[in-house]
């Protein structure tokens, strides 16, 4: 990868790292910008793209008694890898009750993007996945029969008392549970209208792999494909503001395994006229990434796209004014044509200390 396409140091240092941890040889011009970075800068941006455990495997790679690195800075990444391995393990325990709930009230459980990797994984080692919650995808007619179940054993809402939350159409609130780490998102579709488009929930469910866990199925690798690019690019308008997720490109790197999951997850997305949605996740992947993938022809957009991501990746902060933009259209998009968005918005806006709390939505959307 040309490192001029990442002009900030503390973000190219953090692309060095995350390419070491896959195996790629670091240079000397690439030793050199690690030993500028400052460590605070790395565990913020590290974190904020999901790959702190993976920064503990590249910073393994450096000869530290070398190099001009604060050794308690390894450490602390260390204590961080072996965090998440203790999490993934609960999260795992966690998954199985979950799973065992839903088969007493006889609804059938296909677990999806993350919490794939605690039944079925596909990374070499899971305790590089961080892993924010489960995400549960079951029968359309079976969430509130879901819901209740899972309620019954102590999970609640967890924005039940978040003024500002809209929840998306294709997922009801999360649920937690004190006794465990993470929430629980109940899906019926993918995506919405979109998302059944590319990716039906009938077909993720008929062709769904059994797992050891009982009740528990995973999609398969081709669907697992689909719906990370179908997430990232599509949903999360990555592709749109041309956002790079380190953490998608390392899932990628892990779930294609031959030239025939490219060609198969490739398929909807050419169908719906959004192929360069997926080629720009692949050609970003094989950017940052040389090597882990098969050997496949990108189109000029597809590189386009990737470099631009790059180049964005070390502009955090134009990209975190472009999401507070959003999250202010999305507002007034629901202001001007949802009705029952409008009125809940109007009072809470109005309400003792609305505007304040409206403000603190919009500045914790972090910077990356």
């Amino acid at each position: 990868m040309d490192d001029r396409l990442c002009t900030s140091l503390q973000h190219r240092v953090v692309l060095h790292l995350f390419r070491a941890a896959h195996g790629a040889k670091l240079y000397a011009r690439d030793i050199e910008d690690i030993q500028y970075v400052r460590g605070d800068d790395l565990v913020r941006i590290s974190a904020a793209h999901g790959i702190a455990p993976t920064i503990a495997d590249g910073l393994e790679r450096l000869d530290i008694n070398e190099l001009d690195i604060d050794r308690d800075l390894t450490i602390f990444f260390q204590e961080i890898r072996e965090g998440n391995r203790f999490r993934n393990q609960k999260m795992k325990a966690q998954l199985t009750e979950a799973a065992a709930i839903l088969s007493d009230a006889d609804i059938r459980v296909v677990v999806l993007k993350g919490g794939c990797e605690l039944a079925l994984p596909s990374y070499q080692q899971v305790h590089k996945r961080f892993i924010g919650d489960l995400d549960l995808l079951i029968p359309k007619t079976a969430l509130r029969q879901a819901v209740s179940a899972l309620e019954s054993k102590g999970y609640f809402d967890a924005y039940q008392d978040d003024e500002f939350y809209n929840s998306p159409e294709h997922h009801d609130a999360p649920l937690i549970n004190e006794r465990w780490p993470a929430p629980v998102e109940i899906h019926q579709t993918i995506g919405g209208e979109q998302g059944e488009q590319l990716l039906p929930a009938e077909q993720i469910i008929h062709t769904a792999k059994e797992t050891v866990i009982s009740n528990l199925m995973v999609p398969s690798r081709v669907n697992r494909l689909i719906h990370l690019v179908l997430h990232q690019q599509v949903q999360h308008a990555g592709f749109q503001d041309r956002i790079l997720s380190l953490r998608s490109l390392a899932d990628m790197a892990a779930l294609v395994v031959d030239e025939d999951h490219i060609v198969s997850a490739r398929k909807p997305f050419e169908a719906a006229g959004l192929q360069t949605h997926f080629d720009g996740l692949l050609a970003a992947t094989d950017l940052i990434l040389p090597g882990l993938l098969p050997s496949i022809d990108h189109t000029q957009n597809a590189e386009q796209w990737a470099s631009t991501a790059i180049e964005r990746f070390g502009s955090p902060r134009s990209t975190s004014r472009e999401f507070q933009t959003r999250r202010l259209k999305d507002w007034a998009r629901d202001l001007a044509t949802d009705p029952g968005r409008r009125s809940e918005l109007i009072a809470k806006l109005f309400s003792a200390g609305g505007l304040q709390r409206m403000m603190d939505n919009l500045r914790s959307l972090r910077q990356r």
